[in-house]
């Protein structure tokens, strides 16, 4: 890859933890342009001005975690998160990160992580992260509690409570807060695996309800379902969804 001129994004809020990645990959023999800053609100604003080949996320920072950083920005850039933590690496790959870099870390082991992120950008269809073998092993899986949405200059984080309904626009999603309508690049699929089933349902290819704001459920002229939501939201309900929603109104 020594013809690429790269452009990468290195995030940590502590000093040494910027100038030890930086050392690395400055050692590389392509053409790299590095960018540094401490926190993840102006990782999102950089993120949103240009377009970096890979970012390297620190995992633990004041204000905005890395995983909140890499939830604002999901599918806009190869994330590399970089941490001494080994705890986060499955919540890290469900945000489609393409690799987890432990510190201590050696030249190769993170100039390897580089490499499988501008593979990937460059060749999508190329990606080998097992994402659902990872969740399968995860032994405690933490779900969402707040989603974390950029709306032009603003960051807002959405506790998962304050949700009406989430639904799918293309390749992204409506959610629908107490606050106001928020549009995420994010597929339906994808949020949906990281809500905890206990408070969320499928209950139409293009919809996830909080089971909580369930109220009621009514047939329409065309014989077909409808979900009645207590914040007077009416949702459609697909044939196979309607008997796993009798039971949450029992």
């Amino acid at each position: 890859m020594s013809n690429l001129a790269l452009t990468v994004l290195i995030v940590d809020d502590e000093e040494l933890g910027r100038a030890i990645v930086k050392e690395c990959i400055s050692r590389r023999n392509e053409s790299i342009s590095i960018i540094e800053c401490d926190n993840g609100f102006e990782a999102i604003k950089l993120i949103s001005q240009n377009k970096f080949d890979a970012v390297f996320l620190d995992v633990q920072m004041p204000r905005l975690s890395g995983l909140e950083v890499a939830d604002a920005v999901a599918g806009e850039v190869p994330i590399i998160f970089v941490t001494a933590f080994d705890t986060y690496a499955v919540r890290a790959f469900e945000l489609s990160a393409v690799d987890y870099v432990l510190k201590p870390f050696t030249f190769d082991r993170l100039n390897a992580a580089l490499d499988r992120a501008i593979s990937i950008k460059l060749n999508p269809k190329t990606a080998t992260i097992n994402y659902s073998e990872l969740r399968k092993n995860a032994e405690n899986k933490e779900y969402l509690t707040k989603i974390i949405i950029r709306d032009r200059d603003h960051i807002y984080k959405i506790p998962v409570e304050d949700i009406i309904y989430i639904q799918a626009q293309d390749s992204y999603i409506l959610i629908k807060t107490k606050i106001k309508e928020f549009l995420k690049l994010q597929r339906i699929s994808e949020i949906e695996k990281l809500l905890n089933p206990a408070q969320f349902i499928r209950i139409h290819r293009s919809y996830i309800i909080p089971v909580g704001r369930l109220v009621s459920m009514k047939k329409n002229e065309s014989e077909s379902w409808k979900a009645v939501l207590n914040s007077g939201d009416i949702i459609p309900i697909s044939k196979t969804r309607y008997k796993a929603l009798l039971g949450y109104l029992e």
